[in-house]
């Protein structure tokens, strides 16, 4: 006999690869894939000149990205009794000599496009439920930094919200 101890959804369309795995005990995986590197099957976003998979990571996916694990973890705080600590992990990899460029089409390029220095950015937040619950949005800006000191980068905390806060109101 089978014991199931989660639920889970596996999904592919267009450019969005994604499995999650949401356990009785309350841990919530989720495996994405890096959306720039399936351009090649996506006919809404088909790749450009000098596309391949693994190249690139774009600056909007990767903060909204980050927004996600941040807003997602902050309504689970939020809907489960108890005041233990919640341990959120993000670990992306994939990332030595990814480039990293402007994914809006409004802003202006990066001069360069810095390369990753490290394959992978894992990070480990344990955070008490007010302290999850408290900004997701500056979580994730302040995570996107992280990630971005990776290739070299550093940018606003400001210009990153806005560009969030602009995401979030074309959704």
């Amino acid at each position: 006999m089978t014991k199931v101890d989660h639920i889970e959804e596996q999904s592919e369309w267009q450019h969005h690869s994604e499995v999650w795995r949401f356990y009785q005990s309350g841990q919530f995986v989720d495996l994405r894939a890096i959306s720039e590197d399936w351009r090649d099957v996506s006919e809404l976003w088909p790749p450009d000149k000098g596309w391949r998979r693994g190249g690139r990571l774009g600056i909007g996916d990767a903060v909204f990205s980050l927004y996600e694990v941040f807003e997602f973890a902050a309504r689970f705080a939020n809907a489960v009794e108890g005041d233990d600590a919640i341990i959120i992990k993000a670990n992306i990899g994939g990332l030595k000599d990814r480039a990293l460029y402007i994914d809006d089409p409004r802003r202006l390029p990066l001069r360069d496009q810095p390369k990753g220095h490290l394959d992978k950015f894992p990070q480990k937040y344990e955070l008490s439920r007010t302290e999850v619950v408290e900004d997701p949005k500056r979580r994730a800006v302040l995570a996107a930094q992280e990630l971005f000191r990776r290739f070299g980068r550093e940018f606003p905390d400001h210009v990153l919200r806005d560009w969030l806060e602009r995401m979030l109101n074309q959704r």
